[in-house]
């Protein structure tokens, strides 16, 4: 089972992290795209509405993780429900950890992978963000 364990977190963190690279990559190409379009119009108000839509757009591939590994755990039978399959991914993938549910013996290994692919993401996200916001008032200065 510890074989099988390593198998799925494995390819989940593979998954995990094209999905994060796909998204990273669309939102870096809206931006430049509607930066040069809205920038000089809308000075201030578009690096806030540019920061904000980035911002939650880095959030919805965050949850499109915990998703996807929630479906996991139903799908191998680690779960037999959605809202607590969803509560224990969300509890996992953010590190809490919160322990009102717990996985059998046989899966707990995953949660541990789960839990450190989470916290790489959110420390990639942050980062992502930050040079979003980076980008933007280096491009003002720039003008």
């Amino acid at each position: 089972m510890l074989l099988l364990q390593l198998a799925i977190g494995t390819i989940m963190m593979a998954l995990n992290v094209m999905i994060h690279a796909f998204g990273f990559d669309r939102i870096m190409h809206h931006l430049n795209t509607l930066i040069p379009k809205f920038g000089s119009l809308f000075r201030t108000q578009w690096k806030t509405a540019a920061i904000v839509w980035s911002t939650l757009a880095a959030f919805l591939i965050l949850i499109i993780d915990v998703w996807i590994w929630a479906i996991v755990y139903l799908c191998i039978g680690a779960l037999d429900e959605l809202e607590p399959a969803l509560y224990f991914s969300l509890t996992s993938f953010t590190t809490l950890g919160i322990g009102d549910i717990i996985l059998d013996a046989n899966w707990r290994i995953l949660s541990g992978i789960q839990s450190a692919i989470g916290f790489f993401l959110f420390g990639w996200t942050t980062a992502f963000i930050f040079e979003i916001i980076s980008k933007i008032y280096r491009d003002e200065m720039r003008d």
